[in-house]
């Protein structure tokens, strides 16, 4: 075992030759810049045998005192957990360190909601021109990256569907990610003619994308925030980001009573327990009901 190896040095390496074979290009982005802005200035300079867990620990600990998210703290220590993975199996480290180390308690946040009125006055506040990436979410539950990678050959007016493929993230475009997410879903009407406004404004080809710039070039990943923020503005509604809309359309399909199992075809979760995990407390106030009518059947009313 080489014991002079520097932490930075075999940062490095993995970036240029383990991480392009191992990860798509978004996630490989991803733990680049955590490593390079993040734990290359901490340990960049230590030896890969001088790393122990509670240094690793005590890292951890300043990051949440300093204030920044346990999620955001819980990826650092992915990406460290990867490298020294890797430094394992090539005989430079004892053990992963990492792996030992308790991550920070993630604390599951309940999601904000737009009521269906809100919703309306949200797409009437918004731009003709964007009115129809608000509009996506809305009706289709459509992910942010799923909206960016939209292209004209996956919308059909004929059969009024949407199929939802891939995904743009930081400029890289890649398959979903599971076979519940890449699904075709139908276009609501109400849809429809604001896709076709949009279609009159797009570079003229089937490969091209939905929502894109003047140029027919993919939008950056904060435009569909800016938008819904200046239109949340212009209708007097606190500020909220795509997901709130994605989080609002499938909360307004819960009020409608649609059966569990529908609520998680719509929202294309890989399993029925993501749905009820995250939202199964908008489905709570259904079961009084249900105990109700169990309670007269059983008596014979």
């Amino acid at each position: 075992m080489d014991e002079h190896v520097l932490f930075g040095e075999f940062v490095e390496r993995w970036l240029e030759e383990v991480a392009p074979l191992q990860y798509k290009p978004t996630g490989m982005a991803e733990y680049a810049s955590l490593l390079r802005l993040h734990l290359l200035p901490a340990f960049g300079q230590l030896r890969l045998a001088q790393l122990s867990a509670g240094e690793v620990q005590q890292y951890l600990a300043r990051q949440v005192e300093s204030g920044l998210a346990p999620r955001s703290v819980r990826n650092h220590l992915a990406a460290l957990r990867a490298v020294l993975r890797t430094a394992e199996a090539y005989g430079l480290v004892v053990s992963n360190v990492a792996a030992v180390v308790r991550p920070p308690r993630q604390h599951r946040r309940e999601q904000r909601f737009l009521s269906p009125p809100e919703l309306r006055a949200l797409l009437a506040a918004t731009s003709e021109t964007w009115r129809s990436l608000v509009a996506l979410p809305i009706y289709t539950g459509a992910r942010k990256g799923e909206a960016l990678a939209l292209r004209w050959r996956s919308v059909s007016f004929d059969h009024h569907h949407v199929a939802f493929v891939r995904s743009l993230r930081a400029g890289a475009e890649f398959t979903v990610k599971t076979t519940a997410s890449r699904a075709t879903v139908p276009m609501a009407a109400e849809l429809v003619p604001l896709l076709l406004a949009r279609r009159d404004r797009c570079p003229d080809s089937e490969d091209g994308f939905v929502f894109c710039r003047s140029d027919g070039r993919p939008l950056d990943d904060g435009t569909p925030n800016r938008v819904i923020r200046k239109a949340c503005a212009r209708a007097g509604l606190e500020p909220c980001g795509y997901h709130t809309l994605r989080h609002s359309a499938i909360a307004a399909l819960i009020a409608t009573g649609a059966h569990p199992k529908v609520v998680q075809q719509f929202a294309r979760h890989a399993s029925i327990e993501t749905t009820m995990d995250v939202y199964g407390h908008l489905m709570a106030p259904a079961g009084g009901a249900a105990v109700a009518d169990l309670g007269r059947l059983l008596a014979g009313s």
